[in-house]
């Protein structure tokens, strides 16, 4: 055999045994469209080109979903979004993975991050509260035996409850890019958890503020993600959507789509604030509410005075020392504030720097001078009075450390005020002021130690404006008022009792300076 024969034959053969980047990129395709619901026969070995008829269904499905143009044709949009980084869960509804009818047989679960450290367990916390502001769900942690797991694994690996059957997880991490995180459906098996992996190797982004580092990925999002899949949610198409497969540069919030997906299985939030347009009742409203400070669920508004932090909620207030150690109340809006119409709720109320107090309740604007709790002449004032938004619906209000004045309506909007003559100055989004709040805030305040703290209903968020970054999130508790309540159930009897005496004692007489007076 001559050398250039066996160096011909030796060619041939390896280029005949080496992959070309057309079969490589067929195979990838091909897997992609296996592996995420959009090519439904398990065995695909048949079908080896993108020129199958089968593949050119299967890509246009993928195509349809993500709204990129195609019609069945493999082009560089279709497989540049198949490179993005996603969820490992699939998109299409026959998978197995698929949890569009499972749900959870509870409504408050438990759940850990395996060995997490402090920032990722804030962070963890803070993405479980994202879901429960808007359910009936209720979230606590709990490291043995949670409802829900989560770990950091990679590659080929194993569950971390050792009480399950099977070791080795179905799911696979390819490394940095890829697969970022998989989760899995309800179990309702007291005896294994329902876990969330995700991808050790990849380049996490740990922080609560949305500034994400270059070349990072933010924690936060993908985990909320993958809690809502736990909860039994599937992926949805829209890119505004928090179950969007892939990742995104929007805010981890819910989108509307999401609420009422996840409302549908978990129901509305039982505590949710009602509305101030509600008909008007015909009870006798200067009697006050017999409810506890303490076994409130959550609270409308806190203003944090001089001498006493004052706590609205429905239509009572109380009054709490600056130490938190005594309070006063229930009483009657109407009665503390006598200038406030009957069955009255209040929106919002913040401090000037000028110390005056504004209030919004029922689409009218109060301005009340400080200490005297008396209305200013002239007041209360419409929204067209002072060319607000018709029907700006207000959230929350607030005064910076900075001394700036923000008014949060309509979930999701900011208007900066001008306190000079009460108008508004600009216009902002929420997300450019406070980046890590939430949408829809209830309450707003600046606390004694300078931080700011929003509320949304029975979530608690701490604000640091000057790093621009929510520093805390929890579910709410008087104790972040510096109020102690008593854990044993005969100590609230007897401090409720107390409350009740001195309440009936002084109510006829009570005013504004015996509150100022302590």
């Amino acid at each position: 055999m001559s050398l250039a024969y066996l160096v011909a034959f030796v060619s041939v053969t390896i280029c005949a045994s080496t992959p070309t980047a057309e079969n490589l990129v067929n195979t990838e395709v091909i897997e992609y469209l296996q592996r995420y619901g959009y090519l439904k026969e398990a065995n695909v070995s048949t079908h080896t080109s993108i020129e199958d008829d089968k593949i050119k269904e299967a890509i246009a499905l993928f195509q349809e979903y993500y709204q990129i143009p195609g019609n069945g044709i493999l082009n560089d949009n279709t497989l540049d979004q198949m490179r993005k980084p996603r969820c490992g869960l699939p998109d299409m509804p026959h998978q197995e993975h698929n949890t569009n009818t499972v749900k959870w047989k509870k409504t408050h679960l438990t759940w850990n991050f395996h060995l997490a450290d402090a920032n990722t367990l804030k962070l963890a916390t803070y993405a479980f509260s994202i879901w429960a502001a808007n359910t009936s769900l209720t979230f606590e942690r709990k490291t043995l035996n949670p409802d829900i797991l989560i770990s950091y694994r990679g590659g080929i690996h194993t569950y971390i409850d050792n009480r399950r059957e099977e070791t080795i997880c179905s799911g696979l991490f390819d490394g940095p890019g890829g697969v970022l995180a998989h989760a899995f459906p309800p179990m309702n098996d007291p005896m294994q958890s329902t876990e969330i992996h995700v991808d050790v190797a990849e380049p996490w982004f740990i922080q609560l503020n949305e500034s994400v580092s270059e070349n990072k990925l933010h924690l936060l999002y993908t985990l909320t993600h993958e809690i809502g899949h736990s909860l039994g949610l599937s992926h949805n198409h829209r890119a505004d959507s928090l179950m969007f497969p892939y990742v995104t540069d929007k805010s981890a919030t819910l989108s509307i789509e999401d609420i009422l997906a996840i409302q549908r299985l978990y129901g509305k939030n039982q505590n949710e604030v009602p509305s101030t347009r509600s008909p008007s009742v015909t009870t006798d409203t200067r009697k006050t509410s017999t409810q506890n400070l303490c076994d409130l669920p959550y609270v409308d508004n806190v203003l944090v005075l001089k001498h006493h932090i004052f706590v609205t909620y429905r239509k009572s207030i109380w009054v709490i020392a600056i130490n938190g150690k005594r309070y006063k109340g229930p009483l009657a809006l109407n009665d503390y504030l006598r200038f406030l119409p009957a069955n009255v709720s209040i929106n919002a109320v913040y401090q000037r720097p000028s110390e005056e107090i504004v209030m919004f309740a029922n689409n009218k604007i109060y301005m009340v001078d400080y200490p005297s709790f008396q209305l200013k002449n002239g007041w209360p004032k419409t929204h067209s009075d002072l060319n607000f938004p018709a029907e700006m619906r207000v959230n929350a209000a607030l005064v910076t450390n900075r001394g700036q004045t923000y008014v949060i309506f309509d979930g999701d909007s900011v208007a900066l005020m001008n306190e000079c003559d009460m108008t508004i100055r600009e216009y902002h989004s929420l997300k450019a002021i406070f980046p890590g709040i939430p949408s829809s805030p209830t309450a707003a305040y600046r606390y004694i130690d300078g931080s700011l703290h929003f509320l949304q209903k029975r979530q608690y968020y701490k604000f640091n404006e000057f790093t621009q970054t929510v520093t805390n999130a929890d579910t709410f508790d008087m104790k972040i008022l510096n109020v102690n309540c008593p854990t044993d159930g005969l100590l609230r009897q007897l401090q409720d009792l107390l409350n009740r005496l001195l309440q009936s004692n002084n109510l006829l007489e009570y005013t504004t300076e015996d509150a100022l007076d302590d």
